[in-house]
């Protein structure tokens, strides 16, 4: 296949430039693969904006609300004219630290996919949805009318939860209802499942027995890998660790363990991480 334009839609917030240097790192991996790169922040010192305005090529600055749909949307109708330019979209944020994979390989492949949107993971909490940290969306998608109905009438929600609910659900429920077909790079088997399901149930972290016992019974259990099993995913080929799963570690994940292929796989990235993130340390 031809190579593919695709255009970036960034959604950030770092008013005190914590992430500064990582989030560049990032950035810079995309613009290998993105034409045109947008980054729509609601917190930004002036040092960073000027650094990014002299790297992508635009900037938008706005006040924080909405989270990052509302970014997002903002983001979209700045580049509506030149839409029809690009064969696909990218929307992510910068809840993620990256490259710790090769994101050629990634592109390569689900651009050749039949999906025609896609993202990193999937989870089936409420419904099956991609998880919006990642999300590709090809022209297909992009120029249909529940698109740009779904765009036109988000707001801003003050509900974390509302948003995940309404939006990040809610498009990839649209959007399969109305006949496109979503994928991700990563599909866990049974057994992978079955796994974290049970780590976290032994260990008494937030795993629920029902969630077990539907596996079993045939169906797919609702889990954020992302959090969950990062080392997984990593080895796996996902080329991004969640930000929430080295802060929070809210599954309690075995830090050695992930920090060890994190340094296996981008020990520069890694070792700057050290130094401003004091679960690192």
């Amino acid at each position: 296949m031809a190579s593919l334009k695709r255009i970036l839609l960034f959604a950030h917030y770092d008013p005190d430039d914590l992430y500064l240097a990582p989030t560049l790192t990032y950035l810079n991996e995309l613009k290998k693969h993105c034409e045109y790169c947008v980054l729509c922040s609601t917190g930004i010192s002036e040092a960073a904006a000027k650094i990014f305005n002299g790297m992508l090529d635009s900037v938008i600055l706005r006040a924080n609300v909405g989270y990052d749909f509302l970014s997002w949307k903002i983001a979209l109708n700045q580049v509506s004219n030149i839409l029809c330019n690009y064969d696909e979209i990218v929307f992510c944020n910068d809840s993620v630290f990256a490259p710790y994979g090769d994101f050629n390989l990634i592109f390569s492949k689900m651009s050749d996919s039949p999906f025609d949107f896609w993202g990193l993971t999937q989870n089936r909490q409420f419904a099956p949805h991609v998880q919006s940290y990642f999300v590709v969306y090809k022209k297909k998608v992009f120029t249909s009318t529940v698109f740009k109905t779904f765009w036109d009438e988000v707001e801003a929600l003050p509900n974390k939860w509302d948003i995940i609910l309404k939006y990040e659900v809610g498009l990839s429920q649209k959007l399969t209802k109305a006949g496109f077909l979503m994928g991700s790079f990563f599909n866990p088997t049974r057994f992978q499942e079955l796994s974290v399901l049970f780590r976290n149930l032994v260990f008494k972290r937030h795993g629920k027995i029902d969630s077990l016992k539907n596996l079993l019974h045939g169906n797919r259990a609702a889990i954020n890998f992302t959090i969950d099993a990062p080392v997984l995913l990593l080895e796996q080929g996902v080329p991004m660790v969640k930000r929430e799963a080295l802060l929070r570690n809210p599954s309690q994940v075995h830090l050695p363990t992930l920090l060890k292929l994190m340094n296996q796989k981008n020990f520069e990235l890694t070792t700057a991480l050290s130094k401003i993130l004091k679960p690192l340390n």
